[in-house]
């Protein structure tokens, strides 16, 4: 899975009859806190990221990387080493390892200076399945940048899920997460041109999350929640097939704790990068300096991941909108039509699942 871990979109969520699912996200004070390390190791094969960055103001770019910095994970049996694959971003490569529920793991950096951070050992949690998820286009009045209100086409998705281990006074917590996939193929563009497919990820890091207490929910199953809407729909990102992922993530009583008192001292905009209003302790310490506030965290978590498919005929039905490399534009085709890696982030390499 790429990085899961923080982000630009904003999450719209209906509490229902269960009230334990919360949005939350970041906003900037003046106070002086450190650089924030923002990681994660899931049961999946990787790749699994660790990010470092100095903290921002508000209305920063998202990311202001520290470069130079040794990360290790470590389990009770061994020792792994992550790579620093761009400036201030760490990552164990896909197909070395995947969390194993009930296994402690840590992680330690070593900082150029030579101080020694490490998170608190946590265990892997045990998963939970996510039964399915379902999406739709609606009609929904938007507020616009400008504060008016307007009636605007947007996609609605909803979870359903199965607990019936709460009937047993089962303990367990939860953070949903939306991540987006989308294709773009060529036209043929003349008689040389062989047409490719390109492919774009929309991290989950730009989105706001969910999160779910078991502890506190008086019902075994999630019927049609509505974990996620998205506004602003490009035709764009509609001409080959789009997906919508959402990451259930099984994660441990103090991560939760941790994200819920974050979402307690801030409202909904900004980063995971930006300074809270208030300190609100992780579990990464500095062993050789105590006394130096680190924020961020490292999580474990088990994932479950359900999808939702949308296909061009979807989108372009209810649209005013129309294809942009249709034949009858052929004249008006931006760059993007011939060559598809001149949208941001495309790739060729296709996703294993798509």
């Amino acid at each position: 899975m790429k990085w899961l871990i923080i982000h630009t979109i904003l999450l719209a969520i209906v509490i229902g009859s269960f009230g334990c699912l919360d949005p939350f996200s970041f906003e900037r004070t003046d106070q002086d806190v450190s650089i924030v390390v923002d990681g994660q190791l899931t049961t999946s094969d990787g790749p699994h990221y660790v990010r470092i960055s100095n903290v921002l103001a508000f209305g920063d770019k998202y990311f202001d990387p520290v470069p130079g910095i040794n990360v290790r994970l470590h389990d009770e049996d061994k020792t792994y080493q992550f790579v620093e694959s761009s400036t201030g971003v760490h990552v164990i490569p896909q197909g070395i390892l995947s969390g194993i529920p009930g296994k402690i793991y840590y992680i330690s950096m070593t900082l150029p200076n030579g101080d020694i951070l490490k998170s608190s050992p946590e265990r892997m949690p045990e998963n939970h399945a996510l039964k399915e998820v379902n999406g739709k286009f609606i009609r929904e009045n938007v507020i616009a940048a400008s504060g008016i209100e307007r009636p605007e086409r947007i996609i609605e998705l909803t979870i359903n899920a199965e607990f019936p281990e709460i009937d047993q006074g089962a303990e367990f917590y939860l953070r949903y997460s939306v991540e987006e996939d989308f294709s773009y193929p060529e036209v043929r563009c003349g008689p040389l041109h062989a047409p490719k497919i390109c492919y774009v990820n929309v991290p989950a890091f730009t989105k706001d999350f969910a999160l779910f207490n078991s502890t506190l929910s008086g019902k075994t199953t999630i019927d049609s929640l509505v974990i996620h809407k998205k506004s602003r729909l490009s035709a764009v990102q509609f001409r080959g097939k789009h997906y919508f992922s959402v990451v259930q993530q099984s994660i441990t009583k103090e991560a939760y704790e941790y994200w819920l008192r974050i979402k307690e001292v801030t409202n909904q905009e900004g980063t995971v990068f930006d300074k809270p209003p208030a300190s609100v302790p992780g579990n990464i310490m500095n062993e050789t300096n105590p006394e130096e506030h680190i924020l961020g965290y490292f999580e474990l978590a088990a994932i479950d991941v359900k999808r939702r498919g949308f296909i061009p005929s979807e989108y372009f039905a209810g649209s005013s909108e129309s294809d942009e490399c249709s034949p009858f534009n052929r004249r008006n085709w931006p760059r993007r039509c011939c060559e598809c890696l001149e949208l941001d982030d495309a790739s060729t390499q296709r996703p294993s699942w798509f």
